[in-house]
Parts: C-alpha cells; sequence; structure tokens
C-alpha cells in the first residue's frame, strides 16, 4: 500500500491515493503550522497538488513500521522532498517527518490518522 501511494504521489496522481485514506469525519491530518484538517480537506489539496506540480520526488532516509495491535499499526519515515511547480519555483522539505496509523476498518486497511512536519525552504523560479 505505501509503495503504491508514493508511485501515485510521484506520478502527480495524488487523488488516487485518497482510495486508501479512512473518508470519515473522524479523520485527521496535522500539518506542520499545527491546524488539522479531515478528509475533505485532504482531497482538495490533493486535487490542487495533482494540478499544480510538475514534479514530487523524495528519498526516504528511514521508515519504521510499529505495530500496534492486529488491527492498528503506524508507517512512519524520514525523508528529503522536491517538489517542482508549474510556475518554476521549488520546495525543498529537509528531514520531511511522515506518520500515518492505518486501521483495520471492515476487513480493509485505511489510514485514519496523518501527520506532516519537515523543514521547509522555497526558491522562486529563475533565482539560485
Amino acid at each position: 500500500m505505501i509503495d503504491s501511494i508514493v508511485a501515485q504521489y510521484q506520478r502527480l496522481d495524488e487523488r488516487s491515493s485518497l482510495q486508501y485514506f479512512w473518508n470519515s469525519p473522524q479523520f485527521l491530518s496535522v500539518g506542520d503550522n499545527g491546524p488539522t484538517s479531515g478528509f475533505e480537506a485532504l482531497k482538495s489539496g490533493s486535487e490542487w497538488c495533482d494540478s499544480a506540480l510538475s514534479s514530487n520526488s523524495f528519498k526516504p532516509l528511514r521508515e519504521d513500521f510499529p505495530i500496534v495491535t492486529k488491527d492498528v499499526v503506524v508507517y512512519s519515515f524520514v525523508s528529503k522532498s522536491q517538489i517542482i511547480y508549474k510556475t518554476g519555483d521549488r520546495m525543498n522539505v529537509d528531514n520531511d517527518a511522515e506518520t500515518y496509523v492505518f486501521r483495520k476498518i471492515d476487513g480493509n486497511w485505511k489510514i485514519v490518522f496523518v501527520q506532516y512536519s519537515g523543514t521547509v525552504t522555497k526558491q522562486k523560479a529563475g533565482k539560485k
């Protein structure tokens, strides 16, 4: 499932990855600036990324899969990422740390919680 999500992000098809997220008002996403959002905000963000980005790549530096129970698993990773917008602007994320909580719901694994954080540097198109 993780490999499929990563491939979809890198193909700029984040919307397809939404099948793995719990479409529920109880779904929770926390960004590095603190606000929380639900599934609908995640869906809107995915659609925006699919239309605004020309490249989305990352290199995992560390991954962990602690099993909490037979129906709950945590996936955590640290990576370096580079995002290139269609405008030519770039965003590099060093120490991109993400945590996903998977829960088996009706026999299917779904992401019920996600947290994103990292050190972001931005570069306008044409500037070095």
